[in-house]
């Protein structure tokens, strides 16, 4: 298949899948969204567990700008990090005081964290400059998408399909781009496969929240079984892609 009708297949894909989702009626959130399972309390935390998990996506994302990168595309990364940051402290906010408004605070980021990974897989395996000019226009759409949802969900019509596509889309595009270019493999292939799987397995967590608590008998929730495995596989991409050229490092006493 010719590399025209590769992106054309890809657009394609993209495109139906925006008409599809387009085309369902408003998907209002689960007015029981904010009822999770653990509601224990810790010290000065309320809800300990679902705050302090996200303990994972802080480190991840510190250990991410720390690690030693040989990368050209250093700013979409460190964007990325500091959006993952950024997801653990308004995770964590958001579950002191469960509420459509704190929530906010909590998919903002995330949807920042979405938006420069795109960027990041677009740079590394194909045009850096097609990376960074799309970054500022994925952040519009994922900050749009929040706000969206936000102020349709006041005025009793809460609508989370823009949202969806901000969150899921990028599901979708990344294992199409390793699928259809084969010839633009790079380093962060088997790490973002590994994210992928990580992401994918957090989501079942979380929608097992409550049953996971019992099977554990009430030892941990699905839902901070979400946090901690997605922040390890954060952490795992973070470390594992991108690390220096040996080939390229100074010889000692040259």
């Amino acid at each position: 298949m010719s590399l025209r009708y590769r992106i054309v297949l890809v657009a394609f894909i993209l495109g139906l899948s925006l008409a599809v989702l387009a085309g369902l009626p408003p998907i209002q959130q689960d007015p029981a969204y904010h009822n999770f399972a653990d509601k224990r309390s810790l010290w000065i935390f309320s809800n300990a567990s679902n705050v302090l998990s996200n303990a994972v996506f802080i480190l991840a994302g510190v250990a991410g700008l720390l690690h030693r990168r040989s990368s050209e595309h250093l700013f979409l990364w460190r964007f990325f990090l500091g959006s993952i940051i950024l997801v653990g402290i308004g995770s964590a906010y958001y579950h002191l005081a469960p509420g459509n408004l704190s929530l906010v605070l909590d998919r903002i980021p995330m949807s920042f964290g979405f938006a420069s990974l795109i960027s990041i897989v677009l740079a590394e395996r194909f045009n850096g400059r097609a990376g960074r000019l799309l970054l500022f226009p994925l952040l519009l759409a994922g900050t749009g998408s929040v706000v969206y949802w936000y102020v349709t969900e006041i005025n009793g019509q809460g609508d989370l399909r823009p949202y969806i596509a901000v969150q899921f889309f990028p599901m979708l595009l990344i294992p199409l781009l390793i699928a259809l270019f084969p010839e633009q493999k790079s380093r962060i292939d088997r790490p973002l496969l590994v994210l992928l799987f990580g992401y994918c397995i957090a989501k079942i967590f979380e929608v097992e929240d409550r049953q996971i608590y019992l099977l554990t008998h009430q030892f941990i929730s699905g839902h901070s079984l979400k946090h901690i495995t997605a922040g390890i596989a954060i952490l795992y991409f973070s470390l594992s892609v991108g690390q220096p050229d040996e080939t390229s490092m100074p010889v000692k006493g040259a």
